[in-house]
């Protein structure tokens, strides 16, 4: 079932979501390092990650006119000694984001691309909330940008009328 969010390793939808991008830049001048160090599961939809993570290192490949390295790397999300969820980062070495568009870039239609529709940052933002999760990115002008989409273990689903809370200790 392709809306079911279930435990799963998010490895191997990394490594899924870099066939599918490799595939697709296979004639340009990009190269992909992986340091996948994760190793706890977490509650995703598959489907729905896969579609952020190739948006994410789409977004990525352009930011480096179709030329670079782009660096990907997964890690256990931990407080203190406790595991709480994975780290999922994507990086590119590309023209990096203005501090004034940052405070945009997840606004459905804001794009700086003639070809873009401007809702993939916000529709991949939209599906790593729904189930709790968050994404930040850090960027610097003429240097490149990371995204870190951070996961919970247990997806965090808002019920109907419900406020979602997550309480710290």
């Amino acid at each position: 079932v392709q809306d079911e969010i279930i435990w799963q390793h998010i490895n191997p939808i990394v490594e899924e979501s870099l066939t599918l991008v490799r595939s697709g830049t296979k004639k340009l001048d990009i190269k992909i390092e992986t340091d996948l160090q994760a190793k706890c599961s977490v509650e995703v939809n598959r489907h729905q990650l896969l579609q952020v993570l190739v948006n994410l290192q789409m977004n990525g490949v352009h930011a480096m006119n179709d030329s670079g390295i782009l660096q990907i790397s997964t890690q256990d999300w931990t407080e203190g000694k406790t595991t709480i969820g994975a780290i999922i980062k994507i990086t590119d070495h590309g023209c990096g984001i203005s501090e004034q568009n940052l405070t945009r870039i997840f606004n459905p239609f804001f794009t700086t691309r003639r070809s873009g529709t401007g809702l993939g940052l916000s529709v991949s933002q939209g599906i790593i909330e729904s189930i709790g999760g968050e994404i930040r990115v850090q960027s610097e002008v003429g240097v490149g940008t990371t995204f870190s989409i951070f996961l919970h273990e247990k997806a965090m689903i808002e019920q109907e009328g419900d406020i979602l809370l997550q309480i710290k200790p």
